[in-house]
């Protein structure tokens, strides 16, 4: 689905017990303490735009995709079916993925640091791009 010319790396974090990533999940000193650790950039006060419909995430992940989209190398349509198939795969609420976004400039492409809090797994993932030229 993406090009060639672009890379995207996910950073996952899994938890012991479900209490553990509940505690991650939902204490925001604690969600911005693992984005000091994943991402090396203090986030202390970093402002987290956080996403519980898949419906809005699909969308705002979408737009965080199209900021490296400079050259056209993907439509919106195409990376918003692809955000949305991701985001609402799971009906039930209590498994869902959730989008929250890290505001600031973090590297390597200096934009906002997209994470998927995923409920039925009990992870915690970071997404990062990069161009290759």
């Amino acid at each position: 689905m993406l090009p060639e010319s672009f890379e995207i790396a996910f950073t996952r974090l899994s938890f012991d017990t479900g209490k553990e990533f509940l505690e991650a999940a939902e204490d925001e000193i604690l969600f911005r303490a693992l984005g000091d650790t994943v991402t090396g950039i203090q986030c202390a006060d970093v402002y987290v735009d956080r996403f519980e419909s898949g419906f809005l995430g699909a969308y705002a992940l979408a737009l965080w995709f199209m900021e490296f989209d400079q050259d056209n190398w993907f439509s919106f349509e195409d990376i918003h079916s692809w955000t949305g198939d991701l985001l609402n795969s799971r009906p039930k609420l209590k498994d869902r993925m959730e989008l929250r976004l890290l505001k600031g400039e973090f590297p390597p492409m200096m934009l906002d640091q997209p994470v998927i809090v995923d409920y039925r797994d009990q992870a915690i993932i970071f997404l990062t791009g990069k161009l290759n030229g």
